[in-house]
């Protein structure tokens, strides 16, 4: 399912994560990493240093070591993960209380560590290739040790298991593919050579062929959510958001975008410059083509999962809109993705290309241009059928997660109308009704962030 430009919901920013006041409490800790004494006591903060506040579970033990760990990943794993003091903060405390011998360790710990351990591969920079994902591989391997030993000692533990999950679903695009992406983005200009690698074909010599299918698949397995805790529950939705993305990854490989001008030698600087994409099919023997192939069925698992999340969090004693908001969130822009294949395939045969100016003398040519065959008619309303049951529930999941002081959720819905109706007939009642939904809602987000959306909605006004 290759990747199609959004219009609306281009850009990303990070958003500040807010504490929920009933399941949390806080205290506030260095944002660099905690100074220890030589008897390895916390000294306090020093004057000056900016601080953060770390969330902590009710009825937590605000004095115990392991306590203020699970609350410092906590807030690291609600933060845009980019802070890399932090994160190493939290790994010199895990090794500080590893060496605590006479500590029994809990198994939060084992969990926290090893996914610690794995973020720190995010931030490696080194510029040889081979250095870097040497490295990349090496906490990887880490962490998966780490948690094994975690599993050792507290069997089947359903938070251990989810850790295990979550690392084995970031591996694969970090330590793998980003290595495919650099072979297959090499000085070959060959596109079949650069499509026929076989199993092996990575930067690293393994010991053993990587089978990207076999990782996903025990990942899959490994993934049962749990919201009993904050931990917990954070992970269950950062597994099917990294798997999510992983997706997309594997959706949009070897796709490249090409800007085309509307001719080649055309005079008109303002003319508008078109976004095609050119989608490279992969080869039965490349290390993507099984995962690629099992597309729809990865994309069902995912949404099922979800779903199941939802229900989990809806009969959970103590409700937590904003997180559940995520989750439909995330399932409403899949939705909107898996309906773009079947919209383009119903544009190509319902509408022409009429940009260009014709004789009258090709107008003859045009009409059987336009006469479909039988087969052609049955699949153009089949794929504009299918488009319209995705963008549907797209809209019902976009429209539940829509919160009030986010334009970009307004935005991201009004971009579902409009898909919708542009499925509709033209200058129907149905496809009015959407057109002035999405006007009103963008007009709303447009006057909310400046003008940001002025382009969008100068085109929907202009088309309709």
């Amino acid at each position: 399912m290759a990747k199609r430009p959004l219009g609306l919901a281009g850009s990303k920013k990070n958003k500040k994560q807010k504490t929920n006041t009933t399941e949390a409490s806080t205290k506030p800790v260095s944002k660099e990493a905690t100074p220890l004494s030589e008897s390895g006591t916390p000294q306090p903060p020093v004057a000056g240093q900016e601080e953060i506040h770390i969330e902590l579970e009710q009825n937590d033990d605000l004095e115990d070591d392991f306590t203020q760990l699970k609350g410092l990943w906590n807030t690291y794993a609600k933060s845009s993960k980019e802070n890399e003091i932090l994160l190493n903060g939290i790994i010199h405390e895990c090794d500080r209380l590893m060496r605590l011998t006479e500590l029994s360790k809990p198994f939060e710990f084992y969990g926290i560590y090893a996914l610690a351990l794995s973020e720190l591969a995010i931030f490696q920079e080194e510029e040889d290739d081979t250095k870097r994902f040497e490295k990349i591989h090496e906490f990887f391997e880490s962490s998966l040790e780490f948690v094994q030993d975690g599993l050792s000692k507290y069997s089947g533990n359903k938070l251990l298991e989810l850790v295990k999950s979550k690392i084995l679903f970031q591996r694969i695009p970090l330590e793998y593919i980003a290595q495919l992406a650099i072979t297959f983005n090499s000085d070959d200009d060959d596109d079949e050579k650069k499509n026929k690698k076989n199993k092996n074909d990575f930067l690293l010599k393994y010991d053993t062929p990587v089978d990207l299918d076999q990782i996903l698949s025990q990942a899959k397995t490994l993934y049962q959510p749990d919201v009993s805790n904050v931990l917990s529950k954070n992970l269950s939705l950062e597994i099917l958001q990294s798997f999510n993305d992983l997706l997309d990854i594997v959706d949009n490989f070897g796709c490249e975008k090409i800007y085309l001008d509307e001719g080649l030698d055309s005079d008109d600087e303002e003319e508008e410059t078109k976004l095609q994409m050119y989608s490279q099919s992969l080869s039965s023997n490349h290390p993507l083509y099984s995962l690629a192939q099992k597309s729809s069925e990865n994309y069902s698992w995912l949404l099922e999962n979800l779903e199941n999340l939802h229900e989990k969090i809806s009969s959970n004693e103590i409700q937590d809109t904003n997180f559940d908001k995520k989750i439909l969130k995330t399932a409403g822009g899949i939705y909107m993705r898996m309906a773009f294949p079947h919209i383009d395939a119903y544009t190509e045969f319902a509408f022409d290309d009429d940009d260009d100016d014709e004789d009258d003398d090709d107008d003859d040519v045009k009409k059987d241009n336009k006469k479909l065959s039988a087969q052609d008619e049955q699949s153009m309303r089949d794929n504009q059928a299918k488009a319209i049951d995705h963008l549907q529930k797209a809209k019902n999941n976009l429209f539940a997660s829509m919160r009030e002081d986010e334009p970009e959720d307004w935005a991201n819905y009004s971009e579902c109308l409009i898909e919708l109706g542009n499925l509709h007939e033209i200058d129907s009642k149905e496809q009015q009704q959407f057109y002035k939904e999405a006007e009103q809602l963008l007009t709303k987000a447009n006057k909310a962030t400046n003008g940001k959306y002025q382009d969008i909605l100068n085109n929907l006004l202009t088309d309709n």
